[in-house]
């Protein structure tokens, strides 16, 4: 660390500090840029310490090395397998390639291991989920990762109670989902939920809090639904879409939502227990809708008391109708006894009730 060459009391101060030396990122650690002995060192001081590892590049660089000629010498493998063979009990979070984790330690245990993110991976032999028995924390968040390869039928697997993949396939993904309903606390989706294919009734998440959807899908029908779920105690949506409208029919039984953010227009009588709003909304034109809405009827979403709209630019016509959005909210506030603040600027300023990654700051896993 080029902290350490600052002056003696910097480097006496960061050498005494184990945690300054948990996180290990492979893009720093190739042949050419720290000695195998310098690499050692750096774990040692970590001390007793749980360790954060990133292993994002190792397998493409050894491929590509193998392909010219230059072997091992052009990654990190050897140096990071300290890692995996005399520390593994000391991992807490993990971001690697998948082929690579199993095809080359499809034996070692990660006792510890909390939060794991597989990257895309070529072919390669089943990931035995049982070698994680603490894992809580999965990221799959890459298309190209086969949720296949996989392996949860070790009745030791891990109970996940933070899920964050990729959905094309229903075949694949439904199954997938199907182990970890009762356990599952955080769902992160991504990917193409209209792809010509039905869901096969409602997928029931008894103890989801947090739902968050990145929609790809590029054309709408209501006869082409993907994503039916139960979510009786979900707190906070975020919902990002091409689509105008929120799609219909995706949650179900959300008697405790109390927080929706999205990029989407909504009906907020869908919505009675919402309190806070957050639209992102360039152009203020949702915005204006969802105002509409609440001052037409005085009962819509009684606990409702912040909206936040957040746009792009600050041009004339958006301070327009953003004066227009202000004025309908205060009739409303003053007709129906109701509360609501709106607050329009280039920022969020609520923060969603529960966290969507529950990791440290700045870990593998938070990215």
């Amino acid at each position: 660390m080029k902290i350490t060459s600052v002056c003696r009391l910097w480097r006496e101060t960061i050498l005494a500090t184990p945690l300054a030396w948990t996180y290990i990122c492979s893009a720093g650690i190739e042949a050419g840029r720290i000695s195998a002995e310098k690499y050692s060192r750096f774990l040692q001081l970590s001390g007793p310490y749980m360790l954060f590892v990133k292993v994002d590049h190792l397998l493409n660089l050894c491929l590509s090395g193998r392909y010219f000629g230059a072997g091992h010498e052009t990654c990190a493998c050897l140096k990071i397998k300290l890692v995996f063979l005399e520390y593994s009990n000391r991992l807490r979070c993990l971001y690697t390639d998948i082929s690579w984790l199993a095809d080359t330690y499809s034996t070692i245990q990660f006792p510890n291991l909390e939060h794991l993110t597989l990257s895309a991976c070529t072919n390669s032999r089943r990931l035995d989920m049982s070698q994680f028995p603490k894992l809580w924390h999965l990221r799959v968040p890459y298309h190209a990762t086969d949720l296949t390869r996989l392996d949860f039928a070790n009745p030791h697997r891990p109970h996940l109670r933070h899920l964050h993949i990729f959905v094309h396939d229903y075949s694949l993904w439904a199954p997938f989902f199907g182990m970890f309903t009762s356990s599952l606390r955080t769902l992160v989706l991504g990917g193409w939920f209209l792809n010509g294919q039905r869901s096969e009734g409602k997928l029931k998440f008894p103890q989801l809090r947090s739902l968050v959807i990145y929609d790809a899908s590029e054309t709408f029908s209501e006869q082409d639904q993907l994503l039916e779920l139960s979510v009786p105690r979900l707190i906070y949506f975020l919902y990002r879409s091409h689509h105008k409208t929120l799609l219909p029919g995706i949650i179900w039984d959300h008697t405790e939502l109390v927080h929706i953010r999205t990029t989407q227009l909504l009906n907020l009588c869908d919505y009675p227990s919402l309190r806070i709003l957050q639209i992102s909304d360039p152009d203020c034109k949702y915005l204006a809708d969802i105002a509409s809405q609440l001052k037409s009827d005085r009962t819509l979403c009684p606990q409702l008391h912040k909206i936040e709209a957040k746009i792009t630019t600050t041009s004339l016509s958006i301070q327009t109708y953003t004066n227009v959005v202000y004025r309908q909210i205060y009739d409303r506030n003053k007709k129906a006894g109701s509360n609501i603040t709106l607050v329009v600027g280039q920022e969020w300023l609520t923060s969603p009730p529960i966290p969507p990654h529950e990791c440290e700051y700045d870990a593998p896993c938070y990215s």
